[in-house]
């Protein structure tokens, strides 16, 4: 086992060593996937990143990338204040749901002066949606009420810039591991809510509009990117 260890040590470290930076003349294409850091909304880690690269200039990328992200969480609400488990009827829930994508596109320059490391600093234009949905059954997510059932639905749309610095290093010929950051802005902006209602069967849907401060939201700062990135230049 120990010989087994060894051997493999053996093997990354060798590779370490032969790998650098592609030169001129390299394949231009790079595919890598990147999970964000998100402390600004109080997560450690956010929705994973893939992104494409095109060197148009060996020291001059394109960049592609999508982000998609959804969540889920449930409530339960009883029919009474008495032990759950002896009102197995009279139980009532609430469903929230969240979907949110975006998409970018941008460049980078990458500085060239260190033989494994390729630094860069770039700038990406960003584009989104997202849609927030809630089902209650037997709920109005206050308390418990029989025969009820509600459904919101709630879109928007996103948009904003970012600027991003970063570094690649080549651990192993055409194989890297990156870090980024970013600082930039984004708008978000909410449609109108859709909300029906059925009782005893009967259903009924209304429209409201989203006004005020709740209608749109400007965020600046590092709110888009801070990841940490795997990738490869085939």
């Amino acid at each position: 086992m120990k010989k087994l260890i060894l051997s493999l040590a053996v093997i990354a470290t060798t590779g370490s060593l032969f790998a650098q930076r592609p030169v001129d003349g390299a394949n231009p294409f790079s595919l890598e996937g990147q999970v964000s850091l998100n402390s600004a909304s109080g997560n450690t880690f956010a929705a994973p990143t893939i992104r494409f690269r095109y060197f148009v200039m060996d020291n001059l990328s394109l960049r592609l990338g999508a982000t998609f992200n959804s969540m889920s969480s449930k409530q339960n609400f009883y029919g009474s204040v008495a032990a759950p488990m002896n009102y197995e009827d009279s139980v009532g829930t609430v469903t929230t749901k969240s979907m949110a994508y975006n998409f970018s596109i941008g460049a980078a320059y990458h500085f060239s002066q260190l033989e494994k490391l390729s630094p860069y600093v770039g700038i990406d234009f960003v584009i989104g949606g997202a849609i927030d949905r809630q089902f209650g059954e037997n709920s109005d997510n206050n308390t418990w009420i029989d025969e009820f059932q509600y459904e919101t639905k709630t879109p928007g749309i996103m948009f904003g810039g970012n600027i991003v610095a970063g570094v690649d290093w080549y651990f192993a010929q055409n194989v890297y591991l990156g870090a980024e950051f970013g600082w930039g802005v984004s708008s978000v902006s909410y449609k109108d809510v859709t909300t029906s209602v059925t009782v005893a069967g009967t259903t009924t849907e209304t429209v409201t509009p989203v006004t005020g401060s709740a209608a749109s939201m400007l965020s600046l700062g590092h709110n888009f990117i801070g990841g940490l990135r795997l990738g490869w230049r085939f």
